[in-house]
This record gives C-alpha cells, structure tokens and sequence, in this order.
C-alpha cells in the first residue's frame, strides 16, 4: 500500500525517522476525516514490518505476504466494536498482553483507530502503556479530533498532522477518480479539504443535492419557500443535514472574505455569489454562531427537525446584514 499523494510531506519524515532509528514508540495522526490517515497507517505499518523496505514495502516477503491476508502476528488493530462508538478498556488489556509477548519476525504494531472513541477509563489505563515503551514496539494512533483526547495522551505521543488539502495535485487526482463533468474544486471546498471526503459525496451521488441545497437557501432569502416546507423536505434525506449547512456556511465565509477566490463559470459558486450578496460577511458570521450551537443540540435529545426549520427562519432573517 502506498500513501495518497498529499501525504508525500509526512510519508517522508516518518521515513526519514524510520530509516535512521528514530521514530517514536507512539505516532498520533491527526487531521480532520477524509485525509486518508488510516490509508497512511497502514502503509506505514507495512514498511515498519517489512523485510525489504525502500520508500514503501516491498510487496514480496513473508511478512509483506501476511499482511497482505491480514495474518501477521505481530500487528495488533484496535477499533470500536460493531454496534459500538466507544472503545473500552478491555481493548488495552489486550494491547497490553500483545505487547508483553516476545515479537514472532522483528517489529510489532498496534494501530488504534480513532482513539478519540475510548472511553474514559480506557484513555487512563492507555497512559500507563504509553508511559513504558516497549523495545520494537510501535504503536500507531488516529484522530479526527484531537482537541477531544486528554492532554496526557497527545503529550506522551508525537504529533503528525494532515491538514486540508487544496493543492493542485490533489485536484488531479480527484480528476482521476471521479467523471470529468463533476468539478472537484468545488467539492474539495465543501468538504473543507477532504479529498476522501469528495470521494464519499461522488460515489453516494449526495454531492448532487449541493446545487438543490445552495438554490433552497437562495429561495429562502428571496421568500420564494419558506422555513418549514423546506426543512421537512431535507429532514428526510439520507444527509447529515447539519454539518453540510456547517460546510457550506464555512465556505460562503471564506469566500465572501477573499472574493478572488470565486470561480464565476462555476454554477455552484455563481449561486454562493448571490448568497454573499444577500448576506454579507457579517450575516455569514452571525448565522455562523447559530449553526454551531445547533450543533451542539443535535448531539442531544433535540427535536432535529424544529431546529431546521428554526435555522432557516434565522437564515431569512439575516437578509438585513447585508445593508449594515
């Protein structure tokens, strides 16, 4: 496995740190969801174990050959179990057992995914491994939040960041693997930098509701539909609703703030143009607020679809911003 193009900078330190005997006993990734770090663990997890590595594994020794068929003993994948969001502290026990026996072919890993999801006595009884490192023994941890973790986590691990990415290469290879009629930089800008996350929207065809969604909400300041209608028709898609008016909020501000930046051929921002300009950055800004506590709600016990409707009706009414 080789890691994605945009991660070329940290595939080269970590590298690097391998080649020359000093990469960290723990290695926590970090960076929003759609960067692909699982994809650059297990790449990373494949050289560490290799008999023959170069800048990647080599593909062709025995334990290349078993983790080929996810066989290897000397790799131990910590994840929530099916059905649950949290991982628990018998997942340490049994890191701590795997760590204890004496390596089968050099190199050991543990690769915990998503380690924000322990709970919290499973984040305590972590530290005490964390704390004693053992020799050959790497562990590998993931986050989409690390703002989330205990500061006794991230302090004992060393920290390797994947940040959004818009570059031009990464826009390439979106190019490749999506139809030549769909416009990554667009989707590349609503789903803050996540090319993975462009991936999700092409495949599950949810990226054509963006051009419906941007058209409601400029119906919506125009009074041409109102709050409730157009709330019970989004209530009942299979979208998680709220974090793509987050997205696009996010993005509509970002424009507004470097009006260069705004592709005019392209429908999708020509539509975000005529938002701005029934907002302003101030209306943008304000709303912003309102999202972000609504946020806060859906994690609760709210009733998610009054709290649409009582966005779009907040929407509407920060029409005026753009006067002041």
């Amino acid at each position: 496995m080789k890691p994605f193009i945009w991660q070329k900078d940290q595939w080269k330190k970590v590298g690097w740190s391998l080649q020359n005997g000093r990469l960290t006993h723990a290695l926590l990734l970090t960076g929003i969801s759609g960067l692909g770090k699982a994809v650059f663990a297990q790449a990373l997890i494949e050289k560490i174990l290799c008999s023959n590595p170069t800048n990647t594994s080599c593909g062709q020794c025995q334990s290349c050959h078993l983790l080929s068929i996810n066989s290897h003993p000397d790799v131990l994948i910590i994840s929530p179990e099916d059905g649950k969001k949290t991982i628990g502290i018998d997942a340490v026990r049994k890191v701590r057992d795997f760590i204890s026996l004496k390596s089968h072919m050099g190199n050991k890993v543990v690769f915990i995914k998503d380690v924000e999801n322990f709970s919290t006595g499973a984040a305590n009884a972590l530290l005490k491994t964390l704390e004693e490192p053992t020799a050959n023994t790497f562990l590998i941890l993931t986050t989409s939040k690390s703002s989330a973790l205990p500061a006794t986590i991230r302090s004992r691990c060393q920290m390797l960041l994947f940040p959004s990415t818009y570059a031009h290469e990464t826009v390439e290879w979106l190019e490749q693997q999506i139809d030549s009629d769909i416009n990554p930089h667009s989707l590349l800008e609503i789903t803050n930098g996540a090319p993975l996350a462009v991936i999700d929207l092409v495949s599950s065809n949810n990226y054509l509701h963006i051009n419906t969604f941007l058209q409601d909400l400029s119906e919506l300041l125009q009074l041409k539909s109102n709050a409730i209608n157009t709330a019970e028709k989004w209530f009942k898609k299979d979208i998680l609703i709220f974090e793509w008016y987050y997205q696009i909020v996010a993005q509509l501000i970002k424009q507004a703030t470097n009006p260069e930046l705004v592709n005019k051929t392209d429908p999708l921002q020509v539509k975000s143009l005529f938002i701005i300009s029934k907002l302003g950055l101030n209306g943008l800004l304000s709303f912003n607020q309102h999202l972000v506590k609504a946020l806060r709600l859906i994690k609760g016990q709210s009733n998610k679809q009054m709290l649409l409707e009582s966005l779009f009706l907040i929407w509407q009414q920060h029409t005026s911003y753009s006067q002041r």
